[in-house]
């Protein structure tokens, strides 16, 4: 039987990143967010977001990734961490369970939560 404290381990970076690629991009093509140009081509990864691809734009001459223009885009928490939070969430946890799984204080999370609501509303579209 899977524990609740053992879930976060389903959580790979690799995992969260392709999650979020098929999601964001599903039923369109790769294009800039900034510009809407469909002339991109891939540019790297970043070195303090690991597992995160970058893009170049030819349009507008600037680099974008798969969570620009989203809540998550200046985030300095982990992927996997939003997702795991989100998750959580939607099993309706307490705030002080998730914390907890977590490893965050209490008070940190609330705001998380409400952080992660909006995510969460925003992947059932």
């Amino acid at each position: 039987m899977l524990t609740l404290s053992h879930i976060h381990q389903l959580f790979s970076l690799e995992t969260c990143q392709t999650y979020i690629h098929a999601l964001r991009w599903k039923d369109r093509l790769l294009q800039c967010p900034r510009c809407h140009s469909h002339d991109v081509d891939q540019w790297g990864t970043y070195h303090y977001r690991p597992g995160c691809k970058r893009y170049w734009c030819n349009g507008c001459q600037r680099t974008f990734n798969d969570l620009t223009d989203t809540l998550l885009h200046q985030s300095k928490r982990s992927l996997p961490y939003w997702i795991l939070a989100t998750f959580l969430l939607c099993l309706s946890c307490s705030s002080r369970r998730i914390a907890r799984e977590l490893g965050v204080h209490s008070r940190t999370e609330l705001s998380l939560v409400l952080v992660a609501a909006q995510y969460g509303c925003l992947l059932r579209d």
